[in-house]
Parts: structure tokens; sequence; C-alpha cells
């Protein structure tokens, strides 16, 4: 039974996915995530800084660790924006292959994309609808419109919470005058966005794991449920979703830590995140909203069995 890891070197986090392969079903054996924030030191500048650096090679060493004592046959790993763009990327993905024993290979926005999309949709199977497919990172964030698998129209906009709470005063609490801001600057940069949105006119907007899952989780427990990690898909309540935004706004960074369900690691880049899901929400009107838990890393894994089918 061929087992395959998936490690995804974000802006953020590094995750980790190990499954198991039988006859072209796919078991998932093991999920983690190591939390580096590569643009700690400045993301604006390109640059991955030495503390971040040692941080995001420590974790794929623990990475090497657990995938050799896994029995691991083949390593995916892909690194995005925060690696992508950076001056000293060769250092680093270097530094990987001598202390780590691994190849990591950079992705491009359209690359991407397309991976986010084939991994929502392993999780979505037969939804027809016209989608918006929104993926907000810490360097990046993909905007991807579908139908049936089948991209329709996308691009990748250095837009990632990271660059935005660099940019913009979103960490702790968020002044109406900083949130109009961000938004104007939103508006700039994804322009072409709104006249793809208005031709294809999506149905619905799919967030892809990350934010959106700490959405779900933190309006799960508001409403009285425990947070359901193990359904693919799931709906979000609008409605209650936008007294969230608020309140996230109006939460210094310590506040939002005390949200149950707010995970530590999303909770100073959380509002810049909801900045850009409502803003997106408002300007195009859109009203149903769904969480998937599949995204980059699943899209990886179904991309490399779709092209090795004798596994």
């Amino acid at each position: 039974m061929p087992k395959i890891a998936v490690i995804d070197c974000g802006t953020n986090t590094f995750n980790l996915l190990i499954a198991d392969v039988n006859n072209g079903k796919v078991h998932f054996r093991k999920r983690t995530k190591r939390v580096v924030k590569l643009g700690s030191a400045g993301i604006g500048c390109n640059v991955i800084g030495d503390v971040p650096f040692e941080k995001g090679i420590n974790a794929l060493q623990d990475y090497a660790i657990i995938i050799k004592n896994e029995g691991v046959d083949t390593i995916l790993a892909v690194a995005t924006s925060a690696i992508r763009d950076a001056k000293n990327k060769n250092n680093f993905l270097n530094a990987v292959k001598t202390r780590c024993g691994m190849q990591v290979n950079c992705i491009s926005g359209e690359k991407e994309a397309a991976l986010i999309t084939k991994g929502v949709y392993s999780a979505l199977k037969t939804d027809e609808k016209t989608s918006l497919i929104l993926d907000i990172g810490g360097g990046s964030v993909e905007f991807i419109i579908c139908k049936a698998g089948k991209i329709l129209w996308k691009n990748s906009y250095r837009l990632g919470a990271a660059r935005l709470i660099e940019a913009f005063p979103l960490k702790n609490k968020v002044l109406k005058s900083a949130e109009k801001k961000t938004e104007d600057y939103i508006n700039t940069v994804i322009h072409d966005f709104f006249e793809a949105f208005h031709y294809f006119n999506p149905e619905q907007l799919i967030g892809s794991s990350g934010s959106f899952e700490t959405f779900q989780s933190i309006l799960s427990l508001k409403g009285g449920k425990k947070p359901d990690y193990k359904n693919k898909i799931q709906e979000l309540n609008l409605y209650e979703y936008k007294k969230l935004h608020r309140e996230l706004l109006n939460c210094n960074y310590e506040e939002r830590l005390q949200i149950p369900g707010m995970l530590k690691m999303r909770a100073d880049m959380i509002a810049a995140a909801s900045i850009i899901v409502t803003f997106v929400i408002r300007k195009t009107k859109i009203k149903k909203v769904i969480l998937s838990n599949y995204s980059l890393k699943e899209g990886i894994l179904f991309d490399y069995l779709q092209k090795n089918k004798n596994i």
C-alpha cells in the first residue's frame, strides 16, 4: 500500500498530509501543521528573515523524521507565495535539500489556483453550480471562478493576510478608517476580478480551508455545537458571519485569542482575512458561502494520483 506525503510550504504555516493509497482509494493517515510565519521579518521586502528561515527548516526537519517513521514512499513538497517571491528563495530551497533531505518545488500562482480547485472539487464531487473559490493565504489570495471542476477564470493576487497586516493597522482593533483604506486597496488590486465575476455570475462562494475553517469553528461554538472537522463541505451562516466580522474588527489581539474556536496562529491575521471576505461578499452580493476543508494539499495529492493511475 503506497504512502504519500504532501507538504505545503505556505507563508504562515507548513502543512503535512500523509495518505495511504490502495487501488485508487485514499485513506488520510496523518495531518499536522507548523507555524513558521515566513513573512514576519518583512514580507513586503521579499526576503525570508533569519528567524523564520530557521523556523521553516526546523519544521521540515521534523517532517522528515515523521515521514521516515511512517514509511512514506513518495514526497510531494511545494512552496507558495512567500518562498516563490523571496530574493533568497534559492538559499532556502538549497538548505531544505541539504539539511532536510527533500526537494521542495516552487509553484506559480496559476498552478496554485489549479491545484486548489482540484482539491475543492475532490470534496464537492457533483456540484454543478458556477462557483467562486477564494483561498486566502499569508502571501497571496487565489480567486477562481469554476464550474463542475473546470476553471473558467483565475488570478492570484499579492493580497495575503501577512501582506495586509504589514501595510495596514489590522493586528489589533481595526478603526473604520483603516478598514476603508484596506478595502480601497483591495478594490484597486482586484478590479479585473469584478469584470470576470459579472461575466460568469457565480452562484456561491467556496472558502478554501484556512481562515474559513476558523470562521466556521467560531460560529459553530457560538451556536452551541462542536466544530465538525470531518465534514468536507459545510455552509456558513452568512448572517452570523457578518456579525462575527464586526466582532473580529472590534477586538484587539488579546481579546481575539479569548474567542472560543480561535486559533492562536490566526488571531493576528484573522481581521485582514475577514475584511477580504466581507468586501467580496458585499461587492458581489453573493448569498451563499461554503467552507471546503479540502484545498491545496488535497489538490496536490489527487493531481499526482490522476497522473499516476497505476498506483
